[in-house]
């Protein structure tokens, strides 16, 4: 009975201990003084945990699942961060958009916030940091690390811009309409700024003000999909038909019928598509829309790139689509990928993935820690094209007085046969056999 108390006793005291070590938690990547005994024995076996994991997923197949155990287990041993995610635990930016892209929000936020403070308060990472917290919905820490740069010269129309947003999406309107009319007087070419001013001045009661903020986002950015939002809205209201008609229609211009929000980096986010071929044959023309959103650093050239891969054959094919502009922030823009299936394309359930690559920098944009993702399912049939009958095709190409046996044969696309003889004499004879699925040539 003793024997048993305590043992009891001992569990209940690891467990006692295990919970006040997750109350008062720091995370040892964050916590150059170390932290107490029951913090220790938290990582000790929430560690433990992960990279046991981690190493069960291995064989799994999910790259990304094995990617965010692998993550969590770097949380509680940052010594293996390198080892386990390839980025050094001293480039806190690089970890938040990393753990961000995985998932793992509140992680990201603490990294992110954790990079703020020890930054230097020149040059774009500041807000590149600030732009990084709003994705992951932090408008506390925006709030908070916006207020440390408005306090220093000069004034930047961006600052405000986040000052005043972070305070809007917390409700403080009155105060977020006067940074945001500053952001908007300092640099009067950001179509966004001119949006979230008129929510700001919208909330406040002043409609015709912040209809006219509205008109401007769009005159600057025609593809800025908030402004036309907020205008078919204030034009259905004021019984105004012709301008609601023509918001309805630049609206819908730019909504995609499959919505999405998959963000790539801090340069842009995948808003949805437009796709409703369920079945195509060998042959057939794919049309595929994209619509793309650009973030506060959208900068440079991105170049979306379509992987297909075929049920039926274990290889991958890839297409490349135009090289647009990186979109401007708030703005949306339609890339339309209108390509014939490759003929080398196995026929059976197709599954066409996307990556974003960026021709100047020559990689990849990464998303939830991987460069592609799956973005639609469609079925292959074959596309076959009768040909001539084998006698005639044989005539057609050797001449009359060539031989033939066999059937009559239908060629299609990725099927044909097609031999170049470089030598200059005249052809005598040729004699191709089927040897399983594959073929053999012999002249």
């Amino acid at each position: 009975m003793k024997k048993r108390l305590v043992i009891i006793t001992a569990i209940i005291l690891l467990v006692a201990i295990s919970l006040i070590g997750f109350l008062s938690y720091t995370p040892p990547l964050l916590n150059d003084r170390g932290y107490n005994i029951p913090g220790w024995i938290y990582n000790f076996f929430t560690y433990a945990y992960y990279s046991s994991r981690m190493e069960w997923l291995k064989n799994g197949g999910d790259v990304q699942a094995r990617r965010r155990a692998a993550a969590r287990a770097a949380w509680h041993r940052p010594d293996r961060m390198e080892e386990l995610l390839g980025i050094s635990d001293d480039n806190l930016f690089l970890l938040g958009r990393e753990y961000a892209g995985l998932g793992l929000n509140k992680a990201a936020v603490q990294l992110f916030r954790a990079a703020f403070s020890g930054l230097r308060p020149a040059g774009p990472m500041p807000l590149r940091i600030i732009s990084n917290l709003a994705l992951l919905g932090d408008w506390s820490g925006v709030a908070s690390a916006a207020r440390e740069l408005i306090k220093l010269p000069p004034e930047s129309g961006r600052t405000n811009y986040w000052l005043g947003r972070a305070l809007l999406e917390r409700g403080e309107a009155d105060q977020a309409a006067v940074f945001l009319r500053k952001a908007v007087s300092l640099d009067p070419e950001f179509a966004d700024a001119f949006y979230q001013s008129g929510r700001a001045e919208e909330e406040l009661g002043s409609r015709d003000t912040a209809l006219a903020q509205y008109q401007q986002a769009v005159k600057i950015l025609p593809g800025h999909r908030g402004g036309w939002s907020a205008l078919r809205r204030l034009y259905q209201e004021n019984g105004e038909r012709a301008k609601l008609e023509e918001a309805e229609s630049r609206l819908k211009n730019l909504t995609p019928e499959v919505p999405l929000r998959i963000v790539w980096e801090d340069r842009l986010i995948l808003r949805g598509y437009n796709f409703s071929q369920s079945e195509l044959r060998t042959g057939d023309r794919l049309n595929l829309t994209l619509f793309i959103e650009g973030r506060e650093f959208s900068s440079g050239k991105v170049q979306p790139e379509l992987t297909f891969s075929s049920s039926s054959h274990p290889g991958r094919i890839s297409l490349k689509g135009k090289i647009i502009p990186t979109p401007s922030m708030g703005e949306v823009v339609k890339v339309v990928v209108s390509r014939e299936i490759p003929l080398v394309l196995y026929p059976g359930s197709i599954q066409m993935d996307i990556s974003i690559y960026d021709p100047e920098l020559g990689g990849g944009l990464e998303t939830g820690g991987a460069k592609s993702l799956g973005l639609v399912s469609f079925k292959l049939t074959r596309g076959w094209n009768s040909c001539l009958h084998r006698n005639e095709l044989i005539k057609s190409h050797l001449g009359s007085g060539v031989r033939y046996q066999g059937e009559e044969t239908l060629h299609g696309p990725g099927r044909e046969l097609m031999s170049e003889c470089k030598r200059q004499e005249e052809i005598t004879g040729t004699d191709v056999r089927a040897v399983g699925r594959r073929g053999s040539l012999y002249i």
